[in-house]
């Protein structure tokens, strides 16, 4: 059955309606020939599925009947957030992509001090995020997501500390790490894994550029609460790092 997200302000409880408005409109009628009475599946930013008879077809709207709503069974219990130093070309686009696949539940594109590839200025900044944000919903229209996980926009270093969220576990994977495992700090962290009263809010994985972060960048993590991991003997490039501390996380965490 196919699947579009909808804002919380296109949803009528008390009438029992959804409108689909936007491209999905043009989709919906053009592509999947929808018409009055077609079943397709909605979905919230807050990860509640709705199951819909369509039951109007406009010009620029689709108005759907809920027949039920019910929690996604897809997006995890564990917000995963990842800090991801902007690597150069398409790989931004991978990673926002394959990311999102693997449960991620936001991402910020970090700009490190070896981050190479430079934004003329704020809107070209905005520029890049409604891109990503464009693929991220893509990516969890496909895997069947609840939610789409929000792109921030591209954030310098200086900025990114005081934007984080207290109560978080953040983990920085650094290649001159030699002993702290990613797993030994998931399982010394989770109630599950080790017996603890309380597990943390969610996990920060802040993934540097091509180059790395600098041993500066590493200090004022550490003094800002992350934690250095290594990822094992191999130095991991930036697109492959991000995608199995991710896959990594969700499976020791059970998600």
């Amino acid at each position: 059955m196919s699947r579009f997200f909808v804002p919380e302000q296109n949803i009528d409880d008390a009438a029992g309606t959804i409108t689909v408005t936007g491209t999905d409109v043009n989709h919906l009628k053009n592509v999947l020939r929808a018409a009055r009475g077609t079943k397709i599946e909605l979905v919230n930013t807050a990860g509640y599925v709705f199951g819909c008879t369509v039951e109007t077809v406009e010009k620029d709207r689709i108005v759907c009947r809920i027949d039920s709503k019910e929690k996604s069974p897809a997006e995890p219990e564990l917000p995963l957030v990842l800090i991801q130093g902007v690597p150069k070309g398409e790989k931004a686009d991978f990673l926002v992509q394959k990311c999102v696949e693997l449960g991620v539940t936001g991402i910020i594109p970090a700009v490190t001090e070896r981050t190479v590839v430079k934004f003329s200025g704020a809107a070209d900044r905005e520029k890049k995020r409604e891109r990503w944000q464009r693929i991220a919903t893509e990516a969890a229209k496909q895997s069947g997501r609840g939610a789409v996980p929000e792109v921030a926009v591209p954030a310098d270093f200086k900025d990114l500390m005081k934007a984080l969220e207290p109560g978080w576990l953040k983990i920085i994977p650094y290649e001159n790490e030699e002993e702290r495992t990613l797993r030994q700090v998931l399982r010394e962290y989770f109630p599950e894994k080790n017996g603890t009263a309380e597990a943390p809010k969610g996990i920060y994985v802040f993934i540097g550029p091509e180059g790395g972060f600098s041993a500066k960048e590493v200090e004022t993590c550490c003094e800002n609460g992350f934690i250095p991991v290594t990822l094992g003997k191999r130095i991991l490039r930036t697109e492959t790092a991000g995608l199995a501390v991710v896959a990594c996380v969700r499976y020791e965490t059970g998600d």
